[in-house]
């Protein structure tokens, strides 16, 4: 890909930022309008296809308290265990600070990928559903 394509590609697939939400925390918010049906979190198949660690709660507890920490902090469990990029914590993608809603704007059934439900504004926070892909007893007791 040349340079000047990748950039277009690359400025092409940002849609989202984080900021202090007043739902809970950090969130993620629109920078530009989302389009529905679009997934807003899109990156290069380059650091798509990375796979995750599965990491049950015994191997949390064993971890350094500070690290284990971070980790149920950043993401939620959908089959009882956290799943980690294997790359690290050192790239997080946004979508791990995504707050819950009853009434949210993106849909997703694994809890990886995310498509909007309608379209999204520009300065708007972006949610999902955590009921929807078994996340709701983790990620709604710590609130």
């Amino acid at each position: 890909m040349q340079r000047i394509q990748l950039v277009k590609r690359v400025l092409g697939d940002c849609y989202c930022s984080l900021q202090p939400s007043k739902i809970h925390g950090i969130g993620v918010f629109a920078v530009r309008n989302i389009p529905i049906r679009k997934n807003p979190f899109r990156t290069l198949k380059k650091y798509a296809s990375i796979g995750y660690v599965r990491i049950t709660e015994d191997e949390l507890d064993a971890l350094p308290r500070q690290l284990s920490a971070l980790i149920r902090a950043l993401f939620i469990p959908t089959d009882g265990a956290m799943h980690v990029p294997n790359y690290g914590l050192n790239v997080v993608h946004l979508n791990a600070y995504l707050n819950h809603s009853e009434t949210p704007n993106l849909r997703t059934t694994d809890g990886f990928t995310f498509i909007a439900r309608r379209k999204i504004l520009i300065g708007e926070e972006l949610t999902v559903d955590y009921r929807t892909y078994g996340a709701d007893e983790h990620a709604l007791k710590r609130r």
